[in-house]
């Protein structure tokens, strides 16, 4: 009695595992790049966030010393290099913390050192950053409109400013390499956004994220997936309804992945 009750004991057949294989590929096939994707592109807030904080430092400090200040220690650009990978790098203490001497103008009017930390000017990020920031401030008025998409003051890297006031206009910039794909200060590959005396945040370049973890699996998983489906042909020498709709799942699936990637 036993033994016929094992025998009426049904399992899953090779068939329908194979089923479950080829739907969980192609799920995380199309889900998990778009999702590093959607990560990588909320990141760039950083960017947005502090560069409006930097303007709004520099213009309170203008209205206070009569000139704008530039980055200059512990660089013209901090952190020194841009992140890898948009890996999170602290914030360095020297440009955190005020330079200590006479800014702009002298109390008897002659002009002085136009150059400092953005300690000087009040700003320090909240935490570690995935960017690399640079302040640049201008003898001349910042020409109207300000940094736009393919607009001549839409560059990396910044100059250094001026070394001593008056200066009547500035740029800051924040640069990052948050998918690898990118490298040093003015690469095309790299996020750049930019900000002025006379405008709001501007995102410099399209910031093409490089091939992300997965996407570049896809033709290998369509692989597996077919070879698969070959096995399946082979081991079964009547091919059920199971295998039908496992053949047409995938042929239906394959026009969608390409597109997704």
């Amino acid at each position: 009695m036993m033994l016929k009750a094992m025998r009426k004991q049904e399992g899953f057949t090779l068939i329908e595992l194979m089923i479950v294989v080829a739907i969980i590929g192609i799920l995380a096939a199309i889900a998990i790049p778009n999702f590093i994707q959607y990560q990588m592109r909320s990141r760039t807030s950083e960017a947005k966030t502090n560069l409006s904080a930097i303007k709004t430092a520099n213009l309170a400090f203008q209205a206070e010393n009569r000139c704008y200040l530039s980055s200059l220690v512990p660089a013209v650009a901090t952190p020194a290099a841009i992140p890898n990978n948009g890996a999170l790098v602290a914030w360095p203490i020297a440009a955190a913390a005020a330079s200590g001497v006479v800014q702009c103008f002298t109390p008897a009017g002659v002009a002085a050192q136009a150059t400092g930390t953005f300690g000087d000017i009040g700003f320090v990020p909240a935490g570690a950053v995935r960017y690399q920031y640079s302040l640049q401030a201008t003898a001349a008025a910042t020409v109207a409109p300000g940094p736009v998409k393919g607009g001549a003051t839409c560059v990396s890297p910044l100059a250094a400013g001026p070394g001593n006031a008056p200066t009547t206009g500035f740029l800051a910039s924040s640069e990052g390499d948050l998918d690898g794909n990118g490298g040093a200060a003015g690469n095309a590959a790299n996020g750049l956004f930019m900000v002025s005396d006379i405008s709001n945040v501007t995102n410099c370049l399209n910031n093409v994220l490089a091939v992300l973890p997965g996407r570049q699996h896809v033709g290998p998983v369509l692989e597996i997936i077919r070879g698969a489906r070959a096995t399946l042909v082979s081991l079964t020498p009547h091919k059920g309804s199971l295998e039908d709709l496992f053949i047409r799942e995938v042929k239906n699936k394959q026009p969608e992945l390409r597109e997704a990637v």
